[in-house]
């Protein structure tokens, strides 16, 4: 199993563009001036990439987790914090606090992506995805326009938009190639080696995990299993990998419905989720929810096998205590539960 690894914020430094109207037009769509094709000597290399991209959108995230803090004056809740912490009631002014920090969080959002779009030189298919998340709140305009344009790359669930492929969409751009040992991938027929099989995220469980405040808050978690056949040798040896997500995702009800927000994910220990499968042949495979900060945040999982196995769905619970900063207010906003599926 590879779960993701949250390191290299030390390393990475950036400086996040400046986000006007005419960015967010011009941004969403790809220029001449990106690359037309990724080339990649081997899997190895892409998965190198893939790597470094994740690590630099974990250090965008951290800036922006800095910046909110600094502008009421707050140091990052440890859980003992967050457990000891008055219970506290939302009113009005609380709200609209909470509702201005997420429209910052936001305008921080997209000034990261087209960040990451000018350090790597192209606009990958994940992050049209975090564009049309995070642009739902700020430009309506602009999210319509991305949503018509690209919605046969992405599902909908839980109010936000992912692609139907797994971590490839993090280099893989709409109606353009990647290339692995001179060979041209079709996303289509997702592979990360060589001859593939059709492989689309899908979703086997899904749902809320704890809200509070008359649902103003929502934590929900998101299951996904998918695969792809990869051959290793020229005898045409081939065998499957499959891949699983755990997602957790803070959500805040605003005048344009439920949108993305940054939240301290205080996941309890032993939250997990048992992928089943329909083959007694064939084991199930079982990984944890994580913690973190973010909006989302997710951990990852793969096995190989010599067969395709059929996972048919998803047991297990998920639970903990997640909290998000109340704007000018010096103080945080917490919901605890725990969900079993």
């Amino acid at each position: 199993m590879k779960t993701k690894k949250i390191f290299l914020s030390a390393i990475i430094t950036l400086t996040f563009l400046s986000c006007s109207k005419d960015d967010l037009e011009s941004s969403s769509q790809s220029n001449q001036s990106e690359k037309t094709v990724l080339n990649f000597a081997n899997a190895k290399e892409m998965q190198s990439k893939i790597d470094e991209i994740e690590a630099f959108k974990i250090s965008q995230e951290e800036q922006i987790m800095q910046k909110l803090l600094q502008r009421s004056n707050l140091k990052a809740p440890t859980l003992v914090d967050v457990k000891n912490a008055e219970t506290k009631n939302l009113t009005e002014v609380d709200k609209n606090a909470i509702l201005e920090d997420v429209k910052f969080y936001h305008q921080e959002k997209l000034k990261a992506i087209y960040s990451e779009r000018a350090h790597f030189g192209f606009t990958s298919i994940q992050s049209i995805a975090d564009e049309i998340n995070f642009s739902k709140l700020i430009d309506t305009e602009l999210n319509n326009k991305l949503i018509n344009n690209y919605k046969n790359l992405f599902f909908e669930f839980n109010h936000q938009y992912v692609s139907i492929y797994d971590k490839i969409s993090l280099v893989a751009q709409p109606n353009k190639n990647i290339s692995i040992s001179g060979k041209v991938l079709n996303l289509r027929d997702h592979k990360i080696s060589l001859p593939i099989n059709n492989a689309q995220n899908r979703t086997i469980n899904e749902g809320i995990v704890c809200s509070g405040y008359n649902n103003f808050i929502q934590i929900t978690y998101h299951c996904t299993v998918g695969a792809s056949v990869l051959q290793y040798d020229l005898a045409g040896n081939t065998w499957v990998e499959t891949y699983f997500n755990n997602k957790l995702s803070c959500l805040v009800l605003s005048n344009a419905g439920y949108v993305l927000y940054q939240c301290y994910f205080f996941t309890n220990p032993g939250s997990k989720a048992n992928y089943l499968v329909n083959a007694p042949s064939n084991a199930g495979y079982s990984l944890s929810f994580p913690s973190g900060i973010g909006s989302q945040i997710t951990s990852f999982g793969v096995k190989t096998t010599g067969t395709v196995p059929q996972y048919v769905g998803a047991s297990g619970n998920v639970g903990g205590t997640f909290s998000v900063q109340i704007g000018n207010t010096g103080s945080f906003l917490s919901v605890s539960g725990t969900k079993y599926f």
